[in-house]
């Protein structure tokens, strides 16, 4: 388990019900990949998939959900992979 995931169980357990909480984490994340190279990138991402696999379950308004998707892809595109949502 790497640091992100050590540091922010807590955070994707509890914080999954809480769509300001995911969308948060989701910008941040974006934020984070926006100002680091391809290795950060990469390690940002696949903490990303690990926060977005926690939501899965979580019955989000379509509204909330448009803009978790937003994000998302735009994580996505900015870490050169395909959108995970």
């Amino acid at each position: 388990m790497n640091y992100c995931t050590k540091a922010s169980t807590q955070i994707r357990l509890y914080g999954k019900h809480d769509v300001s909480v995911m969308n948060g984490v989701l910008e941040a994340l974006y934020k984070i990949v926006l100002v680091n190279d391809q290795s950060i990138r990469r390690t940002i991402w696949n903490f990303a998939l690990y926060i977005l696999d926690g939501m899965k379950e979580e019955a989000y308004h379509k509204g909330d959900l448009d803009l978790i998707r937003k994000i998302a892809c735009n994580l996505a595109q900015n870490c050169g992979e395909e959108s995970a949502i």
